[in-house]
């Protein structure tokens, strides 16, 4: 999970919009892609991780559920999927996974704000 956030953390400032917003590019419930290459994503019990397209890297294994949340500036959750401009009111990232290994399932939950638009973030202006 400490991977996950560190690698969402990262995103960057998307050079092209008129004003602070982040550079993803889709959302899903199931996945996300950021700054024309980086994906993360479910993949059957798998959660995988690409930094520049494939070959994916198996973050985790014996995933049960997985799912993705947005919110905006107002801490409202935005309706997913999103694309393109409308990926630029996002601000806050939650990953929720649960795993079950020898039996035992364990739910993991990071919320995560995008730094790239904290205030005092640069614009490249």
């Amino acid at each position: 999970m400490d991977r996950i956030v560190r690698e969402l953390r990262r995103i960057e400032l998307d050079p092209s919009a008129p004003g602070v917003a982040p550079d993803i590019l889709q959302v899903k419930s199931d996945s996300i892609t950021w700054d024309a290459g980086p994906e993360l994503k479910r993949l059957s019990d798998l959660v995988m991780f690409s930094l520049d397209g494939p070959p994916f890297q198996v973050l985790l294994e014996d995933v049960t559920a997985f799912s993705i949340r947005v919110y905006d500036e107002s801490n409202v959750e935005l309706e997913l999927p999103i694309s393109g401009p409308a990926c630029d009111a996002v601000r806050r990232l939650e990953i929720l996974i649960t795993l079950q290994r020898s039996g035992v399932s364990e739910t993991l939950r990071a919320r995560t704000f995008l730094r790239c638009t904290m205030a005092g973030a640069e614009t490249g202006a």
